[in-house]
């Protein structure tokens, strides 16, 4: 096998998958494989994409169970590289779709000293010739030499060397910049095929660091300081990067009944229900986690949702539903989610004391749910 295509999803529309998957049935360069990650969908989204992943002879699709974790690109990708043992690994995003020549250019530039990208045109909002997509050249925005995200194309053998993209990057953002410097640092040559060819974004609401709720307070910031600080580290991650979750390692999962999106095995669970947006309460979060037992679970409501009660908090989950109906690309919540914020930064820097966790699950008006791990 000449060469992999890896594409990490979550949750998104079946539709994105189906147009990106047929652009790449379509390549006239066919010694390639496709391996389609799922970081942790839903399982009614997860069947579908199975479904719809599974009609495309050259696709594999794999699942990893990390349901309430944060979204990990960095992850994901690394999941599908890893399987692979094709001499080049192509990384890409389900929001992307190619010109039946595509294949053919990266193969033609592919070489183990290089790093090859390609900018995308943006498709409107409105777009729906998706039969002739390609025909759309030169007629749309184009990105910059930051969009790297969207084609990165490296040999195996140097992807594996730097055990891939650095897993630390979750949400949104910084992994391909990253990559890119780190490759840089190896005398790798970066070289752009927007000269020979061109591919597509299907457009999206915004989903990035200037989107309110996308990810904690302060974490954009902190991954930055990370981001510099580890300039001139090549090799990160530990040697199980890449690795795949499943279910039966997903100790918060004996607390949830997901078809019917309520909590079980209650006697082990203790319900705290604190104001978000109170620095107090904050306190009362890590006093209640330290009194539950090993092996037990603390389900801390309105940790990422505007609680059920009040007329204000009603008037912002309508106003909520309307945004996202209109695609506006944020929502609105408390001003000052301090709980929901400070429980992903304790899950982050505590996993000696977090055995597992589950954030934001729709029971309980979107409850956060951790397991205590060893007691320190």
């Amino acid at each position: 096998m000449k060469l992999t295509v890896v594409i990490g999803f979550r949750d998104r529309e079946i539709d994105r998958i189906e147009r990106c998957l047929k652009s790449l049935e379509a390549q006239t360069f066919r010694d390639f494989e496709l391996i389609f990650v799922d970081y942790g969908s839903q399982t009614a989204t997860a069947n579908a994409a199975r479904q719809t992943v599974e009609k495309f002879s050259f696709a594999k699709y794999v699942y990893s169970d990390t349901r309430g974790h944060p979204w990990n690109r960095s992850r994901a990708l690394n999941i599908g590289a890893k399987l692979s043992e094709a001499e080049y690994i192509f990384t890409t995003d389900v929001d992307i779709l190619f010109p039946p020549n595509f294949l053919n250019v990266v193969i033609a530039n592919a070489q183990t000293d290089r790093v090859l990208y390609c900018a995308p045109y943006y498709l409107p909002e409105n777009f729906l010739d998706w039969e002739k997509f390609y025909s759309y050249e030169g007629k749309f925005h184009i990105g910059g030499i930051g969009h790297k995200g969207g084609c990165q194309v490296i040999a195996a053998s140097v992807f594996r060397e730097l055990r891939g993209f650095d897993e630390t990057y979750q949400y949104w953002g910084l992994e391909d910049r990253d990559m890119n410097h780190r490759l840089l640092s190896m005398n790798i040559q970066e070289v752009w095929l927007n000269d020979q060819t061109y591919m597509f974004h299907q457009w999206h609401p915004s989903a990035n660091y200037r989107v309110a709720n996308v990810m904690p307070d302060g974490y954009w910031g902190r991954v930055q300081v990370y981001y510099y600080k580890q300039q001139g580290v090549l090799q990160r991650n530990p040697r199980d990067w890449g690795r795949i979750l499943s279910a039966s390692e997903r100790g918060v999962f004996e607390f949830i009944d997901f078809e019917n999106a309520r909590l079980v095995n209650e006697e082990k669970v203790r319900i705290l229900d604190i104001r978000p947006d109170s620095v107090p309460e904050v306190g009362k979060f890590v006093n209640a986690f330290y009194e539950i037992p090993q092996g037990c679970a603390l389900a801390v409501l309105q940790a990422g949702y505007p609680r059920p009660s009040g007329f204000a908090d009603f008037l912002v989950s309508i106003t909520n539903r309307l945004l996202y109906w209109r695609h506006v690309g944020f929502l609105i919540g408390y001003p000052r989610n301090l709980l929901h914020n400070f429980i992903a930064d304790f899950v982050e820097q505590n996993p000696e004391l977090v055995a597992d966790y589950y954030l934001n699950f729709p029971a309980l008006n979107g409850v956060a749910l951790l397991t205590r791990g060893e007691r320190v």
